[in-house]
């Protein structure tokens, strides 16, 4: 019965697997869901850029090649082990740590959004988003929300019932980004 029962289990977490690592058939203009090839809620991405031995954390940071970009990946209690729910790019100071350095240049989404680019470039991609003030930032905000996981079938892939992405801008140019699953 024991052995049934594991295999059961090891049954069913390959077949969750499996579903979380297909991405959805449609991505809504104002969603992004990847940063140099990891894949929101997809360990197999996250394994094939990082490698298999990740630590199981709730936030794991990477810094780019030059250290000039950190890459923060955040993990939601409950969820898949390497599945990361939400995606964090800043410029990197000097203090920060990261686990380690990728060879990669720099952080940059499947839709193209980087460190660097302009408002406007940001609109570009993904439409008029909702403005704040905050300082010298101004901060571009985007969401999706189907609570009921009724209407939205990229929330229904997932099985969250919001996304959100967040862009700050200083002197014009993307200098912070974040997007991802909100904790229900």
């Amino acid at each position: 019965m024991e052995t049934f029962t594991r295999l059961l289990i090891a049954t069913l977490t390959c077949i969750v697997a499996k579903t979380q690592a297909e991405p959805p058939k449609s991505i809504p203009k104002r969603a992004d869901i990847s940063v140099s090839g990891i894949f929101l809620e997809d360990p197999a991405s996250t394994e094939k850029v990082l490698g298999k031995e990740i630590p199981h954390e709730e936030q794991l940071a990477y810094w780019n090649k030059d250290r000039t970009q950190l890459l923060t990946l955040l993990f939601h209690g409950g969820d898949t082990v390497h599945a990361f729910a939400e995606f964090k790019v800043t410029q990197a100071d000097k203090n920060e740590s990261a686990i380690k350095v990728l060879s990669l240049p720099a952080f940059i989404t499947g839709k193209g959004v980087r460190l660097g680019i302009t408002q406007k470039q940001l609109t570009e991609i993904f439409g008029q988003g909702v403005e704040e003030r905050v300082g010298r930032q101004s901060i571009v905000h985007y969401k999706i929300e189907d609570i009921a996981l009724a209407s939205s079938p990229f929330l229904q892939h997932y099985r969250m019932p919001s996304y959100y992405g967040e862009y700050h801008f200083e002197g014009g140019k993307l200098v912070e980004f974040r997007f991802g699953f909100e904790l229900p």
